[in-house]
């Protein structure tokens, strides 16, 4: 199989199977496993996730309306954009091959790579090192309440800082749901990694934002959710809001 894609592995997009995705709420989990893939170009589809077009093979349309089922899934060969499609449902499969997609399963795609020698990403040192970090000095998010998630990126790779009943989990890969994305280049994490403690930290971090290109955030909710779950409290805390 891997062989068949040697030439267009690497370009992808994904299928968000109906089951898969609107049924079980499964979204970024094989999102992060295609990512893992080395030299991977994914691209999303238009239409993806929660929105994502059904293949044309469900609710009885390939037994009943065939020409319709291919039909549908020809619209999701356009939103490929001649990429590889990767999936994990064998209905899904078979109708947008009937349509003329070149299409694997993500699985047997895994188990492909692992017979072939080939693994997954080697994580970012800077990552690794900041994720540790942040392990052992969780109190850098205390005014950060139950249901904040905070997702890292460095060097392209993503690691999630998610409060919980339990504490803080720190995880690696990406979250649908996140509060606010902070990216920082490997020269701003060494900058965080020299902190002692909480207050230098937050003098840093201020630093890093407002005089350094080195770290950046963007906000993904409102302000009155981020208000709630203490994000407003810990920028104040960190002289980001003067309010």
């Amino acid at each position: 199989m891997l062989e068949e894609h040697t030439s267009d592995i690497y370009a992808c997009a994904w299928h968000d199977p109906c089951h898969l995705g609107r049924h079980s709420g499964v979204y970024i989990q094989p999102r992060n496993l295609i990512k893992a893939i080395p030299g991977t170009d994914f691209q999303e589809m238009q239409c993806n996730k929660e929105f994502s077009w059904c293949c044309g093979s469900g609710a009885g349309i390939k037994t009943y309306e065939l020409q319709l089922a291919v039909k549908i899934a020809q619209k999701r060969l356009q939103e490929a954009d001649n990429r590889l499609i990767i999936s994990t449902c064998p209905y899904c499969e078979a109708n947008l091959k009937d349509a003329g997609a070149d299409v694997v399963d993500l699985v047997e795609l895994y188990a492909d790579l692992l017979q072939s020698g080939i693994t997954a990403e080697k994580p970012s040192e800077p990552l690794e090192e900041f994720m540790d970090y942040l392990r052992k000095h969780t109190t850098i998010f205390s005014e950060i309440k139950k249901g904040g998630i905070l997702l890292y990126e460095i060097e392209a790779q993503f690691f999630t800082v998610e409060q919980t009943k339990k504490g803080t989990e720190i995880t690696k890969g990406e979250h649908d749901k996140s509060d606010i994305i902070i990216r920082i280049t490997p020269e701003g994490v060494q900058n965080l990694l020299s902190c002692k403690t909480k207050e230098e930290y937050l003098t840093m971090y201020k630093h890093l934002y407002k005089e350094t290109d080195h770290l950046d955030f963007e906000v993904k909710t409102n302000m009155f959710t981020m208000a709630r779950k203490g994000y407003v409290s810990w920028a104040k805390k960190a002289g980001l809001l003067s309010i």
